[in-house]
């Protein structure tokens, strides 16, 4: 706009000081959105979520000179060949163009190929059972492994109902149609609630077991995550030692959900946690120093002032891998904790200087000095990724199937999640062992 005069001039201020207050006003309103936009987006990408999970965060560039796929110097791997259950020899007599005979041929060809059976309808089985009576009054009655004591499915279509529940996370709309697909069976809802309901029973005194070994263990790692209960916030818990997984479900994320797992303190319990400061009332803590590493990451990342802080600390962690591997005695083993306690405190001091460091420097000083039992006792590892890597495939079964319906919804899911995991854990056979279980 071209003013020429002084009135227009005036004119021009009047206009300008009757938009600037809207102006204004406008500017603080998407100030303000902006603000609930980035509360609503730290619930899902904070300096807690783990790099799988984070989907809004900047790509590594620098990593495999931005190409995608496998790194380079990466050492490849094949399938091993499998031996044959069979072998079929494939031949032709005579000349698909002009009929003649082709007698000998020049070469054979091997092929191995893998494939399954085409699927089978159920079988039916009639078992007529015998019942005695004994003179001494008792009174018997005949039984069969694959005859169940109730229902009208056999230990096999119940344990394929759970498994495809607990371990290929299928709701009910889905296996039904797979049982249906893959054996011509049309099982109902119910029948499919009732199966799990069944395996649940069987499972339970494997759970209190399993419950009981991590009370006892030396080494338990843990965590929690929401588990929406009817619509409602609850929790669910893992806790895991070296040969079990336990889950538990509570409406409530306090110090007395840990007490009712692993009861009292214990000076001889290591127990491996993120930030929850309860963990430390039970056991010698070892925090995740992952978690240590992704705060620093978190603030530091935009900002390339910040960025040799994180090299600093990833290289100072890695002088510890290096100086733990080699398993030094226990005298330096004290110097080496000892040493690395230092080291922090003067690294804390140095970024706590800026601004934008100081929720690290605060978190990094609150976690002192649990940062470094894993150098004191090499039972325990120095991040707790194993809690994290268990709580991520019950957070996506969480995501397809919402939330649970009742108590007996929670009993179901933490025995049979919890027992068929201990199973996978130990190398066990698990389809074999539910098999064994419901055929009790």
């Amino acid at each position: 706009m071209k003013i020429t005069t002084l009135e227009e001039a005036l004119s021009y201020i009047c206009k300008l000081e009757q938009i600037i207050p809207k102006m204004e006003k406008r500017i603080q309103e998407l100030e303000k959105e902006n603000k609930g936009l980035n509360a609503k987006l730290l619930q899902y990408e904070n300096s807690n979520t783990p790099p799988s999970m984070q989907r809004f965060r900047p790509a590594n560039k620098h990593a495999n000179n931005g190409k995608i796929g496998r790194p380079e110097g990466h050492e490849g791997s094949t399938r091993p060949v499998p031996k044959p259950d069979e072998t079929i020899e494939v031949c032709v007599e005579r000349c698909p163009k002009c009929r003649r005979i082709l007698g000998e041929p020049l070469y054979l060809e091997k092929r191995i190929i893998e494939d399954i059976p085409k699927p089978q309808p159920a079988r039916a089985v009639e078992y007529v059972l015998a019942h005695y009576k004994c003179k001494c009054g008792e009174e018997i009655a005949a039984k069969h492994p694959n005859c169940p004591s109730e229902g009208r499915f056999g230990p096999n279509i119940q344990s394929e109902v759970v498994l495809s529940n607990v371990q290929d996370r299928q709701p009910i709309r889905k296996i039904r149609n797979s049982m249906q697909r893959r054996y011509g069976i049309e099982i109902s809802p119910a029948t499919v609630l009732s199966f799990l309901h069944r395996a649940a029973e069987c499972l339970e005194p494997e759970y209190d077991e399993i419950k009981e070994n991590v009370r006892i263990a030396d080494v338990v790692n843990a965590d929690e995550t929401s588990c929406p209960v009817n619509g409602d916030g609850w929790w669910l818990w893992v806790f895991l030692t070296g040969n079990e997984t336990l889950f538990q479900i509570s409406r409530r994320r306090n110090k007395e959900v840990i007490e009712g797992i692993l009861g009292g303190y214990s000076h001889k319990r290591l127990i491996g946690s993120d930030g929850y400061s309860c963990y430390s009332d039970f056991g010698v803590r070892q925090r995740c120093n992952s978690h240590l590493i992704r705060k620093l990451k978190f603030h530091a990342e935009g900002n390339e002032k910040y960025l040799h802080f994180l090299e600093k600390l990833r290289d100072f962690y890695h002088v510890l891998k290096e100086k733990t591997s080699a398993n030094p005695p226990p005298e330096e083993r004290r110097k080496l904790y000892n040493w690395a306690v230092g080291w922090l405190w003067r690294f804390i001091a140095t970024t706590r200087k800026y601004r934008e460091l100081e929720k690290f420097s605060i978190y990094a000083e609150n976690g002192m000095p649990e940062w470094f039992t894993f150098i004191l006792h090499p039972e325990i590892e120095p991040t707790n990724n194993i809690s994290e890597r268990a709580l991520r495939e019950q957070v996506v079964r969480r995501k397809i199937f919402g939330t649970l319906r009742n108590e007996k919804g929670i009993i179901i899911y933490k025995v049979l999640s919890s027992v068929i995991t201990t199973w996978k854990q130990r190398g066990y056979n698990v389809q074999d062992r539910l098999i064994a279980a419901l055929s009790g």
